[in-house]
């Protein structure tokens, strides 16, 4: 039971480094299609949804808070 709270607690650290990425690639001048193959692969598994998240993530974005506050994906997005 421990390992599945752990595996857990994990989860939200590993979509924050992936919004620090997203931003950063984005910083980068890279488009959002090839932060998406960068970030997440080109399996073409929920394409739309993480073209989504990218933008989401963006959007919410701000200089001054990029690194520090955390961003909830929309519609309850897991990342997974």
């Amino acid at each position: 039971m421990a390992d599945v709270a752990e595996e857990e607690s994990e989860l939200p650290a590993q979509e924050d480094d992936k919004s620090e990425l997203v931003r950063q690639l984005h910083a980068q001048g890279k488009s959002n299609t090839s932060i998406v193959y960068e970030v997440w692969g080109k399996s073409g598994e929920a394409f739309a949804e993480r073209m989504k998240l990218v933008k989401h993530i963006l959007a919410t974005a701000s200089t001054s808070t990029a690194s520090s506050t955390p961003v909830s994906p929309p519609n309850g997005h897991t990342g997974k």
